[in-house]
């Protein structure tokens, strides 16, 4: 008799996994709702993302502290799931490029995600330097499938060269 194989195995054999994806984000804002929703990650386990808001999260004035204040966190050991992400301003807003230098320079092996707002597509999104850490000459490479996730942009995950990189599946 044939030995049976499970289709994952018969499938996928070889192939990189597709990472699991959360069924829920949870955005919070503020350095209390992020400890938060951290304890929360702690008690129930990884079953929710978190996604630290430095675009409504951030007064006025305070958003390079506030950038500073989420990669604190999301590199601290608070992080046990390393599953917290962050959503940046917009493009367009002059914070924007500061949201991504400080991210991936103080916690880009951690970040889960970089989450941009209000993009709807490819092409609005790599038009704008600011997205790119460095000197912005590089280009994001085109995403090879669509995202798994509605508001996420799988090319611009910030874990350059981590085995648990969700930019290329």
């Amino acid at each position: 008799m044939e030995k049976l194989i499970h289709p994952k195995k018969a499938l996928f054999a070889g192939e990189k996994a597709f990472p699991v994806l959360s069924a829920c984000e949870h955005f919070a804002g503020s350095r209390k709702l992020i400890d938060k929703a951290l304890a929360l990650q702690i008690e129930y386990g990884p079953i929710f993302d978190i996604t630290a808001d430095c675009e409504d999260g951030a007064r006025a004035g305070e958003e390079v502290a506030h950038a500073e204040m989420v990669a604190e966190l999301v590199a601290s050991a608070q992080n046990v799931h390393k599953k917290i992400g962050a959503r940046i301003h917009d493009p367009s807003h002059a914070s924007c490029k500061e949201d991504v230098d400080i991210l991936l320079s103080k916690c880009g092996r951690e970040i889960a995600y970089i989450t941009i707002p209000k993009a709807t597509s490819y092409e609005q999104v790599a038009g704008h330097r600011c997205l790119y850490p460095g000197d912005g000459q590089a280009s994001p490479p085109r995403p090879r499938h669509p995202a798994a996730h509605p508001n996420r942009n799988p090319w611009c995950a910030a874990r350059r060269g981590s085995d648990r990189d969700h930019s290329q599946s």
